[in-house]
């Protein structure tokens, strides 16, 4: 994967501990989310989230998701990007191209967005913020899927074409 240069190279989790019980949620669906999801899902987790970054909002998304305990988003890029930082994340893909995405290992995916039921998502992020073990290994996992090579890759391709 090709990630933005803020999400590459980050320095291990363990600088940004899991605490036993998971307290701040971030909601994004990516950099346009033309369904307002965000929006709705934070409405239906309202006790829990302490943050919504929509498409308009500059600020960095890595450091954002650093300080979250779990991240709730689409079935895109973001998905990559919670990985990176290590944070643990549930998907829901905003679209049926999204819903054909590859599921990346350690991420809780939930399905296509209109066949969710609220409760559904209530229960994977009550069991997710009540487990620091399953936070951690989602964590893990996730991140294990990546290399911060992908640009590299990207570019040794692109040259080999040309050259």
């Amino acid at each position: 994967a090709v990630l933005r240069e803020e999400f590459c190279c980050l320095p291990p989790r363990e600088h940004v501990e899991h605490r036993e019980r998971g307290e701040r949620i971030l909601v994004t669906f990516g950099g346009t989310d033309p369904a307002n999801l965000a929006v709705t899902v934070a409405s239906s987790l309202a006790p829990y989230v302490t943050r919504v970054i929509r498409p308009a909002d500059n600020v960095s998304v890595a450091r954002a998701m650093r300080e979250s305990d779990l991240v709730i988003t689409g079935q895109g890029r973001t998905v990559m990007e919670a990985a990176a930082t290590e944070t643990p994340c549930i998907s829901i893909a905003a679209n049926e191209r999204e819903a054909r995405h590859v599921r990346i290992p350690g991420v809780t995916y939930l399905g296509l967005h209109a066949t969710v039921p609220s409760y559904v998502l209530n229960h994977a992020v009550t069991e997710t913020l009540q487990s620091r073990a399953l936070r951690e290994e989602m964590a893990t996992t996730a991140r294990a899927q990546f290399d911060d090579r992908g640009a590299d890759r990207l570019a040794r391709a692109i040259e080999s074409l040309v050259l």
